[in-house]
């Protein structure tokens, strides 16, 4: 257990729906992708991986969610009833070896989750040696697919947010400068601030693009020497590759002092806890990274909104989510990457007419423009999903879309 730990932290630290027009429409759409004839009172197991205990338990509820929403609208395949078998990581790495090879010993079809790219380095290492297909759902880290060829995953690696940060600066805020703010000493975040920087000084043809980047000691951080140094360089446009708690000490202090500024966030921001942040400092500008697009938008922002369109399973997803959670919720990013896992693992099934493993990986291996709630997904060679995303601005204590990757 100790020598998979210090490889996975060394790994790490390396490289770092609304209503159809009908219901008979969508049940036609359920029974083309998910329902083959025959019956038996045998079931079909999934395994789900989720920290419902712990410091990150509330990530994994939003994920949670997804998957029992999917579950009651596709609650069978093969004419079997479908069977989640949840388990808890508690949201440790230790904890989470021991879960999901107890997992593995209830020989699941397909296992679906979670939250946190430690975590899910341990999950897909284990499962690659069990050659169990697995779909990942928030977790973004390049190197949990790269050994294993078992493992896909719905949400986009942390070198496409990057990418997509710069594009929205250039293209939607029409700016051509701008800062990154990273923790000191955090190299998990290198790829998505690698490309973030490759594609600033590309797009820009200026290698000083990006005029400062502010290195956060949380050991003894000044945050208003941060703000400070923003205000200086008169840069309107800041992407932050950190957790929210450093979010919420600079706002604090650029909530008396700056004007004009929009603070861009990974999608890991991309949840309620940014909602009540954005609260407290209503002059702060937030955009953030987002798989989902949310489409409530007022007439002001109207204008903003560039070719962003839902699928018939957001729909579904939506109104179930409404239901469940009262009209004004919104959808987290969390809650449709699990939806589109457990949609896509089911259709998977279906198609592979059996539960083999192999069977199963050659569905998902071809899985091209699936219609998930999160968009369009095809799976690269990788088994990374290829769909566009967008950025969303906080507005009124909802997430809007103004920008979608071309």
């Amino acid at each position: 257990m100790r020598k998979l730990r210090n490889t996975i932290l060394l790994a790490v630290l390396t490289v770092t729906m609304f209503s159809l027009c009908s219901c008979s429409t969508y049940d036609n759409f359920v029974h083309q992708f998910f329902h083959k004839a025959g019956a038996t009172d045998e079931t079909i197991k999934i395994g789900i991986i989720e920290p419902q205990t712990g410091r990150d338990s509330s990530y994994g509820t939003e994920e949670l969610r997804g998957f029992k929403i999917a579950n009651e609208l596709v609650p069978e395949v093969l004419g079997k009833k479908i069977e989640l078998l949840y388990a808890d990581t508690q949201s440790d790495m230790d904890v989470a070896e021991t879960t999901v090879a107890g997992v593995i010993d209830k020989k699941p079809a397909v296992v679906l989750g979670g939250y946190g790219n430690v975590v899910s380095l341990v999950a897909s290492s284990l499962l690659g040696q069990a050659r169990i297909p697995a779909i990942g759902t928030t977790a973004t880290n390049p190197l949990i697919a790269d050994n294993n060829s078992y493992y896909y995953r719905v949400a986009f690696t942390d070198s496409v947010q990057g990418k997509l940060v710069a594009d929205y600066i250039v293209d939607s805020m029409k700016e051509e400068k701008a800062i990154l703010i990273k923790i000191k000493g955090d190299e998990t975040t290198t790829p998505m601030n690698g490309k973030f920087l490759n594609r600033m000084e590309s797009r820009t043809e200026n290698s000083d693009s990006v005029k400062d980047i502010i290195y956060v000691d949380q050991a003894s951080a000044d945050y208003r020497l941060y703000v400070d140094t923003i205000a200086k360089d008169n840069v309107h446009a800041v992407f932050m590759a950190t957790g929210l708690n450093v979010a919420e000490e600079v706002f604090k202090e650029a909530d008396k002092k700056l004007t004009g500024v929009t603070f861009i966030g990974p999608n890991s921001w991309h949840n309620d806890d940014l909602l009540n942040i954005a609260l407290k400092y209503p002059n702060i500008r937030i955009a953030v990274v987002s798989d989902v697009v949310n489409t409530a938008v007022n007439s002001e922002q109207m204008h903003e909104l560039q070719d962003v369109e839902t699928t018939s399973m957001y729909d579904q997803l939506a109104a179930k989510y409404a239901e469940q959670y009262g009209p004004d919720a919104q959808i987290p990013n969390g809650t449709a990457l699990a939806f589109d896992a457990y949609m896509i693992a089911v259709k998977a099934i279906r198609d592979a007419g059996s539960v083999e493993a192999a069977d199963i990986k050659a569905q998902l291996d071809s899985i091209t423009d699936f219609p998930g709630a999160s968009g369009q997904i095809t799976f690269n060679e990788n088994g990374e999903a290829s769909k566009p995303i967008n950025i969303d601005i906080v507005d009124r204590n909802k997430f809007v879309t103004v920008y979608t990757s071309k």
